[in-house]
């Protein structure tokens, strides 16, 4: 198994991974965030004002939290979908889909007819998938299973745009073999910061009653989370070629961060050039 994360150094930097940091998804408390500052800004004095971070996952968690909602509305959509062409056909109109929903429509139609009931069948499937108790997967039918799998190898592969996968948040500890792990998943959209004098303190680590005292002064440590049990300090630096990797995804959700718009007028010479109009 490769080795992405190496043991941390004695800096926060771009690539730097730490733990205590506050979870957007109801069944995970806290997780894991990386440092995506760059690291010109984070050496010698540390000139940026902030350190700019992004949250890290579990694997169990982004599935259930956002792999398992796609694919429930996606077996919904096509549902849906199956049961207007369904009522076009048989009755040239889709009144009672509009006006009383998927569940009075399904309802409405020959219950015997076996074109719509193997549609009523995933889209209860869906209903019930929504309705589960977190991390539940025995209560999920195989045909959501599948979908959410799907999702998974996509996520891994490097095709979902929104997330990127890393092996590990810990590094290695005098083995040279990785333990195997479930994986875990940053999520590009959830930007957080930490001003840079709390930044600094991630060094020395933050306990519970460090962090109650810095957060009377300083709202961004709002963004973490420390307790009896959990410390918040650095576990691991994603290292080279997969932190590029990581940016260079990064960049292509937010590749124009500082930069204005283009001005309208050239989309309009487009047509101008391909049409011939001065």
């Amino acid at each position: 198994m490769r080795n992405s994360v190496i043991l941390p150094k004695n800096r926060i930097t771009q690539g730097t991974i730490f733990c205590g940091v506050k979870s957007s998804y109801p069944t995970v408390g806290h997780c894991h965030g990386i440092c995506i500052t760059a690291r010109c800004d984070t050496a010698r004095d540390f000139k940026a004002p902030n350190l700019t971070f992004l949250p890290i996952i579990p694997m169990r968690c982004w599935l259930w939290e956002e792999a398992l909602p796609k694919a429930i509305l996606d077996q919904k959509k096509a549902s849906i979908g199956a049961l207007k062409k369904y009522l076009m056909r048989k009755y040239n109109t889709t009144t009672i889909l509009e006006s009383f929903g998927a569940e009075k429509a399904f309802d409405s139609v020959d219950q015997k007819d076996k074109e719509i009931k193997g549609h009523r069948l995933l889209f209860d499937e869906a209903l019930a998938a929504e309705k589960a108790p977190p991390n539940e997967w025995k209560l999920i039918s195989s045909s959501i299973v599948k979908k959410v799998e799907a999702e998974g190898n996509l996520l891994i592969s490097g095709k979902i745009q929104d997330f990127h996968f890393i092996d590990s948040v810990e590094a290695t500890y005098g083995i040279d073999e990785q333990e195997k792990n479930e994986g875990f998943v940053v999520s590009f959209r959830d930007i957080r910061a930490l001003s840079r004098s709390s930044a600094q303190e991630l060094k020395d680590g933050i306990d519970a009653e460090k962090l109650k005292n810095l957060i009377e002064s300083d709202p961004s440590l709002n963004h973490l989370y420390a307790d009896e049990e959990v410390i918040i300090y650095p576990t691991g630096e994603l290292s080279s070629p997969y932190i590029e990797q990581l940016m260079q995804n990064f960049s292509l959700v937010f590749g124009r961060i500082g930069t204005q718009n283009v001005p309208p007028h050239y989309a309009d010479n487009i047509q101008k050039l391909i049409r011939g109009v001065n």
